[in-house]
């Protein structure tokens, strides 16, 4: 079984067609097997001219990132498109076979790739490798003091950020998080002064967070305690106990937790309450920085991207289909295409084309009858009723 060099006339990626401003682009090659080959070793050889053409898509998809991957990234990136390589495959076939020297066939192998999609999963996989933007907010209250102060309070509670918020946030920084500047956030964000309090709800929280661009934010509680002085000397011994939860900007939902403390020796209340902080602080980072990292790959490795191809539709009607694409769990909702009274989306979500078809097709929405026409793996085609069909 031998495979030649690429046949294509013009380009080596030739765009065939444009399905929502995405090429999708072929690759054919030959592939030369003996003329008594089983059926069996033909396929094999045609299955392999795929494996081939994809790879050569892949090249140039990594070649066109904004920004490169690292070597070791290439390698992980590599394996994970392969392994989805049918939701990228859209068609594969023989266009022409013949005989060469009567004891051997060419066959030659046209494979189409939707390159477009193949770009988002390789963006959505960069993103992965990204670690999420973080917004501190733990209210603090040292053993010399009564009351917990906070850079949020709308009183003017404190005017910087407590000690163990700058350790965690020295601590994330060191480990490739993106901090967000909280001084800034808090004159930004659009929070009455009712909800500013030490412990504030999750709802507030969350505006902070989005005044911030943050992605999580964490949220707790720092108090340090004398347990008494030493016997027979002046040092005190002060215990921090530190709580945190941290919460996704997007959803709201709680994506880790963890609690801890630290005890140190000091003269001084306020020096030793700043230790024991940044020992507290210390001692549970590693814990919440595991549970964050793993639950942010996971709704990573959720994402689904599916392309929607809805013709005919107004545009007025497309507002409203976006609206019931969003309410049907689309994380994200982007037009790439209106003319002609068609028009071309892509969705990201949690699940797969089919799960989505399905909630599209039970939507009860008198004004907007929408017609599932085809689902694949990656695509979904919709009319709308009463718009000519």
């Amino acid at each position: 079984m031998r495979i030649s060099g690429l046949l294509i006339c013009l380009f080596l990626l030739l765009p065939v067609c444009a399905k929502a401003d995405i090429a999708v682009v072929a690759v054919e090659r030959t592939v030369t097997v003996a003329a008594a080959a089983t059926q069996q070793t033909r396929d094999a050889a045609i299955k392999q001219a795929v494996r081939e053409a994809f790879g050569e898509v892949l090249k140039d998809a990594v070649q066109s990132l904004p920004q490169q991957p690292t070597t070791s990234q290439q390698g992980e990136f590599r394996k994970a498109m392969y392994a989805k390589m049918d939701s990228f495959v859209s068609e594969s076939k023989v266009v022409s076979s013949k005989n060469v020297d009567g004891n051997q066939t060419e066959l030659r192998v046209r494979t189409e790739v939707n390159k477009g999609l193949m770009m988002q999963e390789l963006q959505r996989l960069m993103q992965a490798k990204r670690n999420p933007r973080v917004l501190f907010m733990v209210a603090e209250k040292c053993a010399a003091g009564s009351e917990l102060t906070y850079w949020w309070g709308g009183g003017g509670k404190s005017s910087s950020l407590g000690i163990a918020e700058n350790e965690l946030f020295k601590i994330f920084n060191d480990k490739g998080f993106t901090c967000v500047d909280a001084l800034g956030v808090a004159r930004r964000a659009k929070v009455s002064d009712a909800r500013r309090t030490a412990l504030l709800d999750d709802s507030a929280a969350l505006l902070f967070g989005q005044a911030g661009g943050a992605e999580l934010v964490v949220v707790g509680k720092a108090s340090a305690d004398s347990l008494g002085a030493l016997t027979g000397s002046q040092l005190r011994s002060i215990k921090a106990d530190l709580s945190l939860r941290v919460l996704r900007i997007d959803t709201g939902e709680t994506i880790a937790s963890a609690s801890g403390n630290s005890t140190a020796i000091d003269i001084s209340p306020q020096a030793g309450s700043a230790k024991a902080f940044r020992g507290a602080a210390a001692e549970i980072s590693d814990n919440i920085i595991s549970q964050i990292m793993s639950e942010w790959q996971k709704n990573i490795d959720r994402v689904t991207v599916v392309e929607i191809d809805v013709s005919p539709i107004t545009y007025v009607q497309l507002i409203e289909l976006k609206n019931i694409l969003t309410n049907s769990g689309c994380t994200r909702v982007t037009e790439r295409r209106f003319e002609n009274d068609r028009a071309q989306l892509s969705v990201e979500l949690a699940g797969d084309a089919q799960h989505l078809a399905n909630k599209i097709a039970l939507q009860h929405t008198p004004h907007l009858p929408v017609k599932v026409t085809g689902v694949s793996q990656n695509m979904i085609k919709l009319a709308v009723k009463g718009q000519g069909i």
